[in-house]
């Protein structure tokens, strides 16, 4: 069996995806392969891909038209042959040479570590570190049911370069089709559910932001809140019998879950989804209207609505003569 299985589904990213393969190749562990699935895509992708066949540690799965991101991991998954896995999206790649050596490491901590991720860095379309996202300061292997207790919070696990051990992935089965954006927060949940996490906090692979990846354009925030509960069943029913702290919280994280949506719209300055978001909250459980996060966000969005309109300049205009134009919004 090989080592590390890396999983990448590509559908238009030609100007990518090189670098992708070849910051997975040029890992210093050696033993990887890299199974592309080639989504359907129109530009310049298959051409990319064939000027690095050579290397034999490169499959490639070329589908005649695009099936969708998820389907595509889920046939790369089928297709993996190593004794750990990972995706890597065909827009992102590994920062250092050493990064799957780093997770290895920890890994061969203990036969009961399932999952291993680090800190990664935020770069635009062109490669520009943006922010660095490390949400803690040191490495570290925590208990399965202590990592699940900060998880369920909120997700701050990569996508991209995390990797599982094999069992763990059999017993995860496929990304669910139900949750084509917060599947990778389900299924990181439901592995800590029954193995250790390990943790290296130092980036070591890079997320592109783009606009072809801000999938909050098309999705609204009532399917995004519906992804989230849904997650968040998931992984409550995995956990075993005596994870009884945990589940004594379940009621609070649910709540919680309503409004994640609500503050990721409002912290990229999009109040109109943020309250849209914040009635579907209400709607699909009306006492939450009393709770303290409810009244928190919404006076946060008053005051943001209030700045914004005090920031709109005055229209150009003489008080004392009549006009028959219309006002500027």
């Amino acid at each position: 069996m090989l080592l590390v299985s890396f999983v990448m589904s590509s559908y238009n990213y030609g100007r990518f995806v090189g670098k992708a393969i070849d910051s997975l190749l040029g890992q210093d562990a050696r033993d990887i392969e890299v199974v592309v699935v080639e989504n359907g895509s129109t530009d310049e992708t298959l051409d990319v891909i064939a000027r690095r066949r050579s290397d034999r540690r490169l499959r490639v799965i070329e589908l005649a038209e695009n099936i969708g991101h998820v389907a595509a991991n889920n046939l790369g998954l089928s297709e993996a042959r190593g004794e750990f896995v990972g995706i890597v999206d065909a827009d992102d790649c590994a920062l250092r040479s050493d990064a799957v050596s780093r997770q290895l490491e920890l890994f061969n901590s203990g036969p009961d570590v399932g999952l291993v991720y680090s800190a990664h860095v935020l770069v635009d379309g062109d490669g520009q570190e943006l922010s660095r996202a490390q949400p803690w300061p040191t490495d570290y292997v925590n208990a399965g049911l202590a990592e699940f207790e900060q998880l369920m919070w909120s997700n701050y696990i990569p996508h991209s370069g995390t990797l599982l051990r094999r069992d763990a992935v059999e017993r995860l089965g496929p990304y669910k089709t139900n949750l084509p954006y917060a599947g990778d927060w389900e299924r990181w949940l439901r592995t800590a559910a029954r193995w250790s996490v390990g943790y290296v906090a130092e980036p070591l692979y890079a997320y592109r932001v783009h606009d072809r990846n801000m999938h909050h354009r098309s999705v609204s925030p009532r399917a995004a809140t519906d992804e989230l509960i849904r997650t968040l069943e998931n992984a409550f029913a995995e956990l075993p019998g005596d994870a009884v702290e945990i589940m004594r919280q379940r009621r609070a994280v649910m709540r919680h879950a309503l409004f994640q949506t609500g503050w990721v719209d409002f912290f990229h300055r999009r109040l109109g989804r943020t309250v849209d978001g914040m009635r579907y909250a209400v709607r699909r459980d009306p006492p939450v209207v009393a709770s303290r996060e409810f009244w928190g966000l919404l006076s946060r969005v008053a005051l943001a609505a209030a700045r914004r309109s005090l920031a709109r300049p005055a229209p150009d205009r003489d008080d004392d003569a009549r006009s028959t134009e219309p006002r500027p919004a």
